[in-house]
């Protein structure tokens, strides 16, 4: 324990640092809710999160006085799937964690066309299915394109 002012306060060499999710869907907008302990009282925090393609992104925020820090980043429909690595460091003391962020997964659809002859008469139908699924009713020998 230090005692600042009259207060005391938990040592400063061993800062945690933790976001609200381990994986983020790229969706259009989302924050990515940043906690923090363990920094000094009333101190400038960096936090620096890398990307995929190591595009640092930074911004500082001060630490209250029981040494902890809340903030936000905010991913969007652009950013690059992967795994971040988010770093917090009052100069002194560092902590880091990681999160990804992963695709919402939109299934691939394949087409059936199916041509129907009724005498002179010829009806095509066009049927979309989940790739790597048949469509009900489909023999398990037809060909699916």
């Amino acid at each position: 324990m230090i005692v600042l002012g009259g207060l005391s306060h938990p040592a400063f060499a061993n800062p945690k640092i933790s976001t609200d999710k381990v994986k983020y869907l790229q969706v259009r907008l989302v924050e990515v809710i940043i906690t923090s302990v363990g920094f000094a009282p009333n101190t400038a925090v960096t936090f620096t999160v890398i990307d995929p393609n190591n595009v640092q992104t930074s911004w500082s925020v001060t630490s209250g006085t029981d040494g902890s820090v809340s903030t936000t980043f905010q991913l969007n429909s652009d950013s690059v799937l992967g795994s971040y690595t988010l770093t917090a460091s009052d100069g002194a003391s560092t902590a880091s964690t990681t999160f990804s962020v992963v695709s919402i997964g939109v299934p691939e659809f394949g087409s059936l066309y199916i041509a129907i002859a009724l005498g002179a008469a010829a009806f095509f139908l066009l049927s979309r299915y989940m790739s790597g699924k048949k469509p009900i009713g489909v023999p398990e020998t037809a060909t699916l394109s």
